[in-house]
């Protein structure tokens, strides 16, 4: 099933960009604005390309073939900036939580922004591509940091997001069993003779006679 996964993957991209925003809002502009030397000479400018890749692909998931890129005439502020990224990427996961399986399989037809012909890909394909470039320039962003002084960036590892994931589960669960919280749990229910552990996904919890096992996290 590529849903799922695709879906675990925007829910994880969006999480990984708000902790960049986060990151560098409480640096400051300055240093957003600073010249250093990468694939865009600003941490601003990566943003931006960050968040205009989103709009774009997501374009294209819709059927549509933009021309431009949104940053193309952005002037806008870095507060406005982080704004449009987070939007974008709040946007792609709701896109993927509303469609059916059977979308991701099919192929969509498009142009390049920068070639010309007509492409046809799977879904399931542009969604993995995007997401992979994001992750390929927040490694990008954490060095252009550093270049410029930073010392402290955020986690943004995928594992580090399902381990986050998996202590919002077990919070929820402990609350509604008048737990205290635990710390970052594997949760697993009883089902018959085996257990089925409690994945980081979005999923319905059904408590049957509050029979929950806690397993502390291996740390991988």
């Amino acid at each position: 099933m590529h849903k799922q996964s695709l879906l675990d993957y925007a829910q994880y991209n969006l999480w990984a960009n708000r902790r960049m925003v986060e990151c560098f809002q409480a640096a400051g502009d300055d240093l957003a604005n600073a010249t250093v030397v990468s694939s865009f000479p600003s941490i601003r400018l990566t943003l931006m390309h960050l968040w205009s890749v989103e709009v774009v692909w997501l374009e294209r998931l819709y059927g549509r073939s933009p021309q431009t890129f949104p940053s193309a005439d952005f002037n806008g502020t870095n507060a406005e900036l982080y704004e449009h990224l987070l939007t974008s990427s709040t946007q792609f996961a709701q896109f993927i939580a509303d469609q059916d399986e059977a979308f991701f399989s099919e192929p969509i037809e498009f142009t390049l922004l920068t070639a010309s012909g007509v492409f046809r890909q799977l879904p399931k394909d542009m969604i993995h591509h995007c997401f992979n470039h994001q992750t390929m320039h927040r490694g990008q962003l954490i060095t252009m940091g550093r270049q410029l002084g930073l010392t402290s960036f955020p986690r943004t590892d995928y594992i580090m997001w399902v381990r986050a994931a998996l202590l919002s589960v077990n919070e929820l669960i402990a609350a509604l069993l008048f737990l205290k919280p635990p710390p970052i749990f594997f949760c697993q229910k009883k089902l018959g003779a085996g257990f089925k552990t409690v994945g980081p996904r979005l999923i319905h919890l059904r408590i049957k006679a509050q029979r929950f096992l806690w397993h502390e996290d291996a740390r991988i």
